[in-house]
């Protein structure tokens, strides 16, 4: 049995959006992602603390720059 497909976002507003959404996204978590490299290098440089984290959390919270730069810069261009 064949599921039935309208091509409703198949148009070219569709299309547009996915691109815009995806220039800002890659934008956004460049932008972040610079800025939270340049913490995590302060991190390691400075605090004992930050050594001790294992490589997971610290690539967990270089993630969490990176989406939330992608993020906000998504709502930011919506506005």
């Amino acid at each position: 049995m064949k599921q039935h497909t309208t091509g409703g976002l198949k148009n070219r507003d569709a299309d547009g959006a996915a691109w815009e959404a995806g220039k800002g996204a890659v934008i956004g978590a460049s932008k972040w992602g610079i800025v939270f490299g340049g913490l995590g290098g302060a991190g390691y440089a400075l605090s004992p603390i930050y050594r001790g984290l294992t490589i997971q959390f610290k690539v967990f919270i270089q993630m969490s720059g990176k989406e939330l730069g992608s993020l906000g810069k998504l709502d930011a261009d919506q506005i």
